[in-house]
């Protein structure tokens, strides 16, 4: 079972622990990253291009945007028109725009409605929009310009252009939010807390409540009525408390977050209720107060020279390293040769016998053991007997189930002792180092010899060698600047949050076992956050796309595939890049690398070999 660190932790990258510290970086985004970009309806969206079309020559590069009032919408970019037609009217169940064709490719065209995001894709053209919603009539669309920014056009004809969601100075551009509506105040209390305290009036909420109340009346199906007739007053008095209640509680929850990123307040985890959180009484009161509180996130300040010593390790490449590269390199492509006799790591083919179940074909590998499970084997023959235990021999249960055919429920069962008559001994035979082999093996001619197979295997050998002492450094750097910060953090704040998300799955003693490593790693992510600031460190999706290319050759390589086309490397890379957890592994791995070469020249490195042994040792305290 995984722990509480691994399902909740763990699995938080870098990029995602600054959202989690309330923080954004200042950097270029994705389509699918963009924040803040609100829901949409189909009309706003063609409201917004409707209008936006005017002014499409204000940006570099913007396509011309056109729109008719039958609902087709048309760019024109480089000589060719792409339309796209939707329907204006709400039967329209489409939950995409149509896919347009061009005069001479094939383009797609796609709004996200919940994030606000219209892509436009095809060959040679890539283009994306965003939604910004400024209130319940005011919208901007914003265009992803070449510099990757998103170029913001508002209702009027200005001209004047700035990041999409601030204005030329750099400050969100504000219209009458929540924040700025209601009640809020702020106490700060031991322990790194806040208490957040927001009132929310009838005012407020009063429009948004009719309106949902609206909606259910129109999808309401109650018997004796027909559908949408049933009478607001039942419909008042069956959803208006719950209602009043849930929209409430997320206008004031939105108005956390809006007072939190106007005040710039950093914090950890998320924002949570509070324990001071009073009763409602939404039966008679108009006006209902909302209690949060939000870990405060630590002041953070390293101040790095000279001073501050630390050690690289290098492994020398030794003769058994490169035999035993060597050795398993070799295997992949090597064969089984029949032999007389065991001597050291021989597959063995024999019967299985306890005299209740007999398999005519009982593999047994000894490669996989050490030498003491390896000794009674030993000068053993062909037609050779002795006594196995099948628990020893295949320690895992799905396997053992399979060799002697039988269902796992029904292991316990079973005497584990056997009589295993061999049939057959056979041993691993390196391939014929031949230009056939070599032709195979480096289809790049990158290797045609002994020799160069020789130089391939040392440079291998130190690639594996470098990677775990570069760890290690790693390691030790994280370590070191962890202890310099030494931020302090809302510890029991943390522990609650923890216990809130986990929705009981965790006990607070759980927690409280695993919370240390917890601890440690959010350390390092605000850490991490402070230097990338302080160095403007920032991640590239090119970077990422080679770093997963770089994973995707090791993997290859493991299974004997030493030079795979790029080709087939970006294509999986991009699926790697797919899979989000993966993708934050290599985001957090490049933050991580960046930071570490940009601390280097700002602390005295001295240099030092150790044995493979010696690495491991060190490597076991730094973890302790």
């Amino acid at each position: 079972m995984k722990t509480i660190a691994q399902r909740f932790i763990l699995s938080v990258s870098f990029a995602a622990a600054l959202l989690l510290a309330g923080c954004h970086l200042n950097e270029e985004k994705t389509a699918e990253e963009v924040p803040d970009a609100a829901p949409i309806s189909y009309e706003y969206l063609y409201d917004c291009l409707w209008t936006v079309a005017d002014f499409a020559e204000n940006a570099d590069g913007l396509p011309e945007m056109l729109a008719d009032p039958n609902g087709a919408v048309f760019f024109q970019k480089a000589g060719h028109t792409m339309s796209v037609f939707r329907k204006r009217n709400d039967t329209d169940e489409n939950t995409s725009l149509k896919t347009a064709y061009a005069l001479e490719t094939q383009c797609t065209y796609s709004v996200d409605t919940e994030s606000g995001i219209i892509s436009v894709s095809g060959k040679g053209m890539e283009c994306y929009f965003r939604i910004e919603r400024l209130n319940d009539r005011a919208m901007t669309l914003c265009y992803r310009s070449d510099r990757n920014e998103y170029v913001a056009f508002s209702r009027r004809r200005t001209g004047r252009r700035g990041v999409c969601g601030r204005s030329e100075t750099g400050k969100r551009k504000q219209s009458k939010s929540n924040a700025q509506i209601m009640n809020i105040t702020r106490e700060n209390r031991e322990g790194q807390v806040s208490v957040i305290k927001v009132t929310v009036g009838e005012s407020d909420y009063n429009e948004a409540v009719e309106k949902k109340l609206r909606e259910y009346r129109r999808k309401a199906n109650m018997p004796g009525f027909r559908p949408g007739m049933v009478p607001m007053s039942i419909i008042n008095k069956t959803y208006r408390k719950s209602t009043i209640a849930e929209t409430a509680y997320k206008m004031a929850s939105d108005a956390v977050f809006e007072y939190l990123d106007k005040e710039k307040i950093d914090y950890v985890g998320d924002v949570l209720p509070s324990d001071e959180q009073g009763a409602f009484d939404f039966d008679n009161n108009t006006e209902h107060e909302f209690v949060f509180e939000v870990g405060l996130a630590p002041e953070i300040d390293i101040e790095l020279s000279e001073k501050d010593k630390l050690t690289k390790y290098k492994i020398k490449v030794s003769d058994e390293m490169r035999e035993g590269y060597r050795t398993n390199f070799l295997r992949r492509y090597g064969r089984l040769v029949d032999v007389d006799e065991v001597a050291a790591d021989e597959a063995l083919t024999g019967i299985l016998d306890n005299g209740e179940i007999k398999v005519e074909e009982g593999y047994v590998g000894l490669i996989s053991m050490n030498d003491e499970q390896r000794k009674p084997f030993i000068g053993k023959k062909v037609g050779d007997e002795l006594t196995v235990n099948v628990n020893e021999l295949y320690p895992s249960a799905s396997q053992r189930a399979s060799v002697l055919g039988v269902k796992e429920k029904e292991l316990e069962a079973v005497n584990p002792e056997f009589k295993f008559t061999i049939k057959q001994i056979r041993k691993f035979a390196e391939p014929e180092l031949n230009e056939e082999f070599f032709k195979m093996v480096f289809p790049d001619g990158s290797v045609k010899d002994e020799k160069g197979l020789e130089k391939y295997i040392d440079e291998q050998v130190a690639a594996d060698l470098a990677r775990e002492t570069d760890y290690v450094f790693t390691t030790e750097i994280r370590n070191f600047l962890i202890e310099k910060a030494n931020p302090s953090m809302p510890e029991e704040f943390l522990k609650k949050w923890l216990y809130t998300i986990n929705e009981g799955k965790f006990s607070m003693e759980d927690i409280e076992k695993e919370f240390p490593a917890f601890l440690r790693m959010m350390k390092w992510n605000l850490v991490q956050k402070k230097l990338a600031d302080r160095f403007g460190i920032k991640v590239e999706q090119d970077e990422m796309l080679e770093e997963a290319k770089a994973y995707a050759a090791a993997q290859f390589a493991q299974y004997g595939m030493a030079n795979v086309g790029d080709e087939t490397l970006t294509k999986y890379a991009h699926s790697i890049l797919g899979n989000k957890e993966e993708a934050n592994k290599i985001l957090d791995r490049l933050y991580e690398k960046k930071i570490v070469d940009a601390v280097t020249p700002l602390v005295k490195v001295s240099n030092k070999s150790v044995t493979p042994e010696e690495l491991g040792k060190i490597f076991e305290a730094m973890t302790k």
